[in-house]
């Protein structure tokens, strides 16, 4: 739990592209620290000399996850986002993310996902990611899932083949914010 708020600062310096780092450090710190809390969140990291490395976000329905989150934190989420839900198109996009999971399964994926996974810049290409995808297809595997999908900006290529390298195979598309296209991959565990 200590962790979570070093989590959430990476997500912010290294998930640049991602809409959830506009959100803010204390709403990424209190969703990291609803996945951990969640039975079917899995939060993994590495550490070296006491310093954050990595980490990786993972559930076993995503959907069912977004209903937890909300349950649990409506009240203190909705205090943390009131001065941004207003700027731009942030509510629409906070609803987009909400309903996303609604949407894809109309496109038959897997309920299980790859939520987020960030490596400090001083630890990439020293197999940290590896260590924290592998670490993550365990999990899974150890509660049952026999795959999970990971959704992939479609501009953010050397992701998608981090993820095609590690096993994960592209299956489709989809819209997650609209007008932003974002790749699927689904990893199938053995």
């Amino acid at each position: 739990m200590s962790d979570c708020s070093k989590i959430a600062q990476m997500h912010q310096d290294y998930i640049l592209g991602g809409f959830l780092s506009c959100l803010g450090h204390d709403f990424l710190n209190l969703l990291y620290e609803t996945i951990l809390e969640y039975s079917e969140g899995v939060l993994l990291v590495v550490e070296f000399d006491g310093q954050l490395a990595g980490f990786v976000a993972g559930v076993l329905d995503t959907k069912e996850f977004y209903r937890y989150f909300l349950r649990k934190n409506f009240f203190r989420a909705g205090f943390m986002l009131v001065g941004r839900l207003f700027q731009g198109d942030t509510f629409v996009r906070v609803m987009e993310v909400l309903f996303y999971p609604k949407k894809s399964s109309k496109l038959v994926f897997p309920r299980a996902e790859l939520l987020s996974m960030a490596v400090c810049e001083d630890f990439r290409r020293k197999g940290v990611g590896g260590i924290l995808f592998d670490g993550l297809v365990e999990r899974l595997k150890a509660r049952g899932v026999g795959e999970f999908k990971i959704v992939v900006g479609s501009a953010l290529s050397s992701s998608k083949i981090f993820y095609i390298n590690k096993g994960s195979g592209e299956v489709g598309s989809l819209e997650v914010h609209k007008g932003h296209k974002s790749d699927v991959l689904i990893r199938k565990i053995l």
